[in-house]
């Protein structure tokens, strides 16, 4: 499976791209990738890489792309 991509059968010649806001995850039990929606506190801007943080001074809801800037009088 490629890189940024589901494929839900083992040894699946045809893929479904994740889209932003999730990410490929392998599960090595089952030898399967699935896409998974980011965690929030996180940014998945490309699915073919892992969750990063979000910036101090920054948040973010589960299944986001990117990180919006906190309130005023919010950390």
């Amino acid at each position: 499976c490629p890189p940024g991509a589901q494929c839900i059968t083992a040894g699946l010649s045809q893929y479904v791209p994740c889209l932003n806001g999730t990410y490929a995850f392998t599960d090595p039990a089952l030898n399967l990738t699935r896409c998974k929606s980011c965690p929030a506190g996180q940014r998945c801007p490309d699915p073919s890489l892992p969750p990063e943080d979000c910036p101090d001074g920054t948040f973010s809801k589960e299944g986001t792309a990117v990180c919006s800037e906190c309130p005023a009088g919010h950390q």
